[in-house]
C-alpha cells in the first residue's frame, strides 16, 4: 500500500518537474590513504614506540614492531600531526606534520630519535646505604626571572643498589631531585583528640642533588647530546614525621545543594612541588595529615557542588613544618570574585571603539585548574572587561587577538606595574594601555643553507630591554609572521626546529637557545623581513 500511494503522488506531478528533479548523486567517498615508516635511533630500530595521530579523523594509536615499523591508514584527507612517544621516556613527544590527500600512499615516513643524554647516579642515606624505589626527576631551566618553575624532562627510579638512570634527555642544563612523596601520598583524617605520640621518620618530599632542600642549592649538570653524566649522587636524610592540622571553613551548601571540599598539601619550593597528600574533607571539623617531614608546604582547599562538580570556592595558605606538629588554623574558602578593568589605546580619541575579539587571558601561577575556573573573557569594544567568576588568587595577564601593530605599553593595578607581579582580585580595577605603532616582522625559516623549509619551526624574539619572550610557529613552508604584540626596540631572534610540542612556544626554550640568537632592531611602524636558519634541538 505504501508503494501504491507513492506511485499515485508521482503520477500527479507535472512531467517537466519529473525530468528536472533528478535524484542527487551519491557522494563519492574519499579514497583511503596510508602512511608507513620506521622509528629508529642512529644505530637501531625501536620496538614498542607509540605512534599518536591527531587530525581530521580520530585514529587509534599504533606501536612499532620489532623492526621499528609502523603503518597508519585513514579515510579522511587533511593535515595530520604524527607524534611518537617511547613508553619509558617521560619527556615530551616529538612530532611531524604531513598533508594526506585522498588515496595517498606514503612510505618511508621515518622518525629519528636522536641519541639522548643520560644522567645517572645513586641514592643513599646518611650512612651510605642504598635507598631503593625512589623516583628521581631531571628538571630543565628551573629559574625564570625572580621565580622558580620546575619543568620535568625525565625520570628514573632507584633500584636495589640505589642506582638510577635518566635517559633520553636533550642537550642542556639540568638539576636533579629525589621526590619521595611521589611514592606514597597521605590522606587527611579527622583530627584525633591526642596527637600521635611518635610518627616514623620520613625522607623530605624533595631533595636536590647532592643533598639540598631548595633549587638554589642544587648542582647544575650540563649535558651534551649523547653524553652520559654519571656520579650524580643524592643523599637523603630522614627527619621525624609530624602532623599538619587544618579546619576548613566555608558554606556546606550552595543554592540548596550539598558541597564537597577537597584538600591538597604540596611541597613548596618557591614553586609548587610534588603532592604530599590529598582527599575529601568537611567544613567546621579539624583535620590532620600526618607523617609529614619538616619543610615548607602549600595547603589548598577547593569546594564544589557534589552533583555536578560546579565550583564554589577556593582557599590557600602556606605552612612550615619544623620539629613539631603544625596547626594551619582555620582556612576560609572564598567564593568567586570579579576582575574588572579597562583597555585604552594611547593617542586615540575618547570613545574610539576597539576592534571586537580582543581577549583577556588569566595565567595561573602556582595552582592547578579548578572546577568552574574562569580564565578568559572578551574585552568590549569600549575597552571594558569584567570577568565575573574568578577564584581569589594572583594571576598573570595576557591580551590575545590584538589588532596588527598593537602592543601593551602599560598594565597597572592601583598605580603599580603588574606585568611581572600579577593581578590580585582585592587590589582594584586593572588599567591596560596599548600603542598602535608597533613593528611587524615576517620571514622564512630554512633547515639549512640549501633552503629546505623548517616546517613548524619555533621562532623566538627576546626583548633586549626586559627579557620578554614572544614566540610564533612557522607554517609547513617555513613562513612565520609577528603581526602584533611587538614593541619597537632591539631583540634577539632565533629559530629552532624539532622542539617537542610542549616546548615550542615556551619561554624556557627561548632562554636555552639564546646563545644562538641574532640581534635585530625593529623600529616603530616598520615592516621588516628576516629569513633564518633553524638551530636544532638535539
Amino acid at each position: 500500500m505504501r508503494n501504491c500511494g507513492l506511485l499515485f503522488l508521482l503520477s500527479m506531478a507535472p512531467v517537466a518537474a519529473q525530468s528536472d528533479q533528478q535524484p542527487p548523486a551519491a557522494a563519492t567517498p574519499a579514497a583511503p590513504w596510508r602512511l608507513s615508516g620506521t622509528v629508529r635511533t642512529e644505530s637501531e630500530p625501536l620496538k614498542g614506540v607509540y605512534i599518536i595521530t591527531t587530525g581530521p579523523e580520530q585514529l587509534r594509536h599504533v606501536r612499532t614492531d620489532a623492526q621499528g615499523r609502523f603503518q597508519i591508514s585513514g579515510s579522511t584527507p587533511g593535515t595530520y600531526r604524527i607524534r611518537m612517544q617511547k613508553p619509558d621516556d617521560a619527556s615530551a613527544a616529538r612530532s611531524r606534520t604531513v598533508r594526506l590527500a585522498p588515496g595517498a600512499r606514503i612510505d618511508g615516513f621515518d622518525l629519528l630519535v636522536p641519541k639522548g643524554a643520560v644522567i645517572a647516579g645513586k641514592v643513599r642515606d646518611r650512612n651510605g646505604q642504598p635507598v631503593a624505589g625512589i623516583l628521581v626527576v631531571a628538571y630543565d631551566q628551573p629559574r625564570t626571572g625572580d621565580s622558580w618553575r620546575l619543568v620535568q624532562q625525565g625520570i628514573g627510579r632507584s633500584d636495589d643498589r640505589g642506582e638510577y638512570r635518566i635517559a633520553h634527555l636533550r642537550a642542556g642544563a639540568y638539576i636533579v631531585a629525589a621526590t619521595t612523596t611521589l611514592v606514597k601520598q597521605q590522606k587527611p583524617e579527622i583530627r584525633s583528640e591526642k596527637p600521635p605520640a611518635a610518627l616514623p621518620s620520613a625522607y623530605p618530599p624533595v631533595t636536590f642533588a647532592p643533598n639540598g632542600r631548595s633549587p638554589e642549592t642544587a648542582a647544575v649538570m650540563e649535558v651534551a647530546a649523547g653524553q652520559e653524566h654519571s656520579g650524580v649522587d643524592i643523599e637523603l636524610e630522614k627527619t621525624p614525621g609530624h602532623c599538619v592540622f587544618v579546619r576548613p571553613a566555608g558554606p556546606a551548601t550552595d543554592a540548596g545543594e550539598p558541597v564537597q571540599f577537597w584538600l591538597t598539601l604540596t611541597a613548596w619550593l618557591g614553586a609548587r612541588g610534588p603532592l604530599v597528600g590529598s582527599g575529601l574533607v568537611a567544613p567546621g571539623i579539624d583535620w590532620q595529615i600526618c607523617g609529614v617531614p619538616s619543610g615548607d608546604y602549600r595547603l589548598e582547599l577547593s569546594s564544589f557542588v557534589k552533583r555536578n562538580h560546579r565550583g564554589v570556592g577556593f582557599g590557600q595558605t602556606t605552612v612550615s613544618v619544623g620539629r613539631q606538629h603544625e596547626n594551619a588554623g582555620e582556612v576560609q574558602i572564598l567564593g568567586f570574585q570579579s576582575l574588572q578593568g579597562n583597555v585604552t589605546v594611547r593617542g586615540e580619541k575618547a570613545g574610539q571603539p576597539l576592534p571586537p575579539g580582543i581577549r583577556l587571558v588569566l595565567q595561573l601561577r602556582h595552582r592547578d585548574i579548578l572546577f568552574s575556573d574562569t580564565l578568559q573573557g572578551l574585552v568590549a569594544t569600549d575597552g571594558a572587561f569584567d570577568l565575573a567568576k574568578v577564584y581569589p588568587d594572583t594571576y598573570g595577564l595576557r591580551l590575545e587577538n590584538l589588532p596588527a601593530r598593537h602592543y601593551v605599553t602599560r598594565m597597572e593595578q592601583g598605580g603599580v606595574d603588574i606585568r611581572q607581579s600579577g593581578a590580585r582580585l582585592d587590589s582594584g580595577p586593572v588599567t591596560i594601555e596599548l600603542a598602535a605603532d608597533g613593528p611587524r616582522l615576517k620571514g622564512r625559516v630554512a633547515l639549512d643553507d640549501k633552503g629546505a623549509p623548517a616546517s613548524e619551526a619555533s621562532v623566538f624574539l627576546i626583548a633586549t630591554r626586559d627579557g620578554r619572550v614572544l614566540a610564533q610557529q612557522a607554517d609547513e613552508s617555513g613562513q612565520y609572521a609577528f603581526e602584533n604584540e611587538l614593541e619597537p626596540g632591539e631583540y634577539k631572534i632565533v629559530a629552532v626546529a624539532d622542539l617537542p610540542e610542549a616546548q615550542r612556544t615556551a619561554q624556557q626554550s627561548a632562554i636555552r637557545f639564546l646563545p644562538k640568537a641574532e640581534t635585530i632592531r625593529l623600529p616603530a611602524g616598520a615592516y621588516s623581513d628576516r629569513n633564518l636558519i633553524a638551530a636544532h634541538d638535539k
